[in-house]
C-alpha cells in the first residue's frame, strides 16, 4: 500500500469513526463483490451473445431454399402461432379470423 493510499485511507478512516484496518477489509470485500458481479455480466452476456447467433443460424436453415412467396406464408404463420400463444397467456389479444395463410399450411409442413 503506498503511503499516499495509507493517508487517505486514514483520513476517511478517522471521519467514519473506525479503524483503517477495519476500512481496508471493506474495501477488499468490496472488490471482491465487484469482481464478481462483472464476471456475471459477462456470462450472462456470452450467453445472450451465443442465444443470438444460435438464432441466427436456425432462422437462415429455416427460410434457406425458398421462394419469396413461401417465406410470406411462413412468417405469417409463425406470426399467427406467435399470436395463439400469446391469446392464451392474454385474453385480451385478438387474433384475426380470417387468416386465409393457415390453409396452405400442408404446403409447406
Amino acid at each position: 500500500m503506498s503511503e499516499n493510499l495509507s493517508k487517505a485511507l486514514a483520513e476517511l478512516a478517522q471521519k467514519l469513526g473506525t479503524t483503517s484496518e477495519h476500512l481496508w477489509g471493506v474495501l477488499v470485500r468490496q472488490a471482491f463483490i465487484d469482481g464478481f458481479s462483472s464476471l456475471l455480466s459477462l456470462l450472462f452476456c456470452l450467453l445472450l451473445a451465443v442465444v443470438a447467433v444460435a438464432s441466427f443460424f436456425y432462422l437462415q436453415r429455416k427460410y434457406r431454399g425458398l421462394t419469396q412467396e413461401q417465406v410470406r406464408i411462413r412468417r405469417s404463420i409463425d406470426a399467427d402461432r406467435i399470436a395463439r400463444t400469446a391469446q392464451l397467456g392474454n385474453d385480451q389479444m385478438e387474433v384475426p379470423a380470417n387468416a386465409d395463410h393457415v390453409a396452405k399450411r400442408s404446403n409447406l409442413s
